[in-house]
């Protein structure tokens, strides 16, 4: 009876294996975080404890998520039309400097935000971190300190310039470049733009936001200008919300995983019409 009544007890007791998770989201776009948020609350949710850096913190507080507060001014809401990325030439151009620009902020600002500097001279330890790939890659010097696995993830198909970061092959040839309005059959004039607007995006990448990053980043953390491209194309995953039947065909790494819809929530159950 006694062994009975021990089996009982301990199988009241569920083991609960809980990770320590950090969600890097420092960009001010609504619209992305609204991607990354279900996710940070699915994995508290499956008992693990995360710690949120954004500029959207919960509202309400939820247990066993921490959030930490970079806010510095006003949110990216209702400021950007989609028709400038679909619209003319000179616009589809035009969108890769404007985030570089926009990136270049997101750095200045986060890196200098006291609530960054404070959890990065706090000494806590995580065993694996999810960032934004976006438009800036200067906070993987900070998360390369940690030592855990880095999985990036992106609220849209990545950028070009991320394409070749992590190992994605992009051959001009029939692989648009999502700035462009090309399908994956293109005639040679559209291929010869195509190769090009990719060349434009790289040089973007390299003068307007690896180089700004890694000055910016050097300047927080006291040390030579980091390779952030290295450190970038060392992340162990890739979480993409997008969906092959959205796109066109292309290749893709084992790391490259396709996530489209995430965000979505449970739908309800439509009326029974009688």
């Amino acid at each position: 009876m006694l062994f009975v009544n021990v089996c009982v007890i301990l199988g009241l007791f569920t083991p609960v294996y809980g990770y320590k998770i950090l969600g890097l989201f420092p960009h001010k776009g609504k619209s992305h975080y609204d991607t990354y948020e279900p996710l940070m609350k699915a994995l508290v949710a499956k008992g693990h404890h995360v710690t949120v850096m954004s500029h959207f913190p919960q509202k309400k507080p939820l247990k066993n998520l921490t959030d930490i507060d970079i806010r510095t001014g006003d949110y990216l809401v209702n400021v950007i039309n989609l028709e400038d990325i679909t619209g003319s030439r000179l616009q589809r151009y035009l969108m890769p400097p404007f985030l570089a620009y926009v990136g270049y902020g997101t750095c200045s600002e986060g890196l200098s935000h006291a609530n960054f500097k404070n959890l990065t001279n706090s000494g806590h330890r995580f065993d694996v971190i999810l960032t934004e790939f976006f438009n800036t890659e200067c906070f993987l010097n900070d998360l390369n300190r940690y030592q855990a696995p880095i999985i990036g993830i992106s609220s849209c198909t990545i950028m070009p310039w991320d394409d070749f970061t992590v190992g994605v092959p992009s051959n001009p040839a029939y692989i648009p470049n999502s700035f462009m309005p090309f399908s994956d059959t293109m005639t040679f004039l559209e291929r010869f733009e195509n190769t090009i607007s990719y060349i434009f995006c790289l040089g973007v990448f390299e003068f307007l936001i690896d180089i700004p990053g890694r000055i910016v980043a050097s300047g927080y953390f006291s040390n030579s200008l980091p390779n952030l491209k290295k450190m970038a194309a060392n992340i162990s995953l890739m979480l993409v919300n997008n969906h092959f039947s959205f796109t066109f065909p292309r290749p893709l790494p084992p790391n490259y995983i396709e996530v489209g819809g995430i965000h979505v929530g449970k739908l309800n159950e439509p009326p029974m019409v009688s």
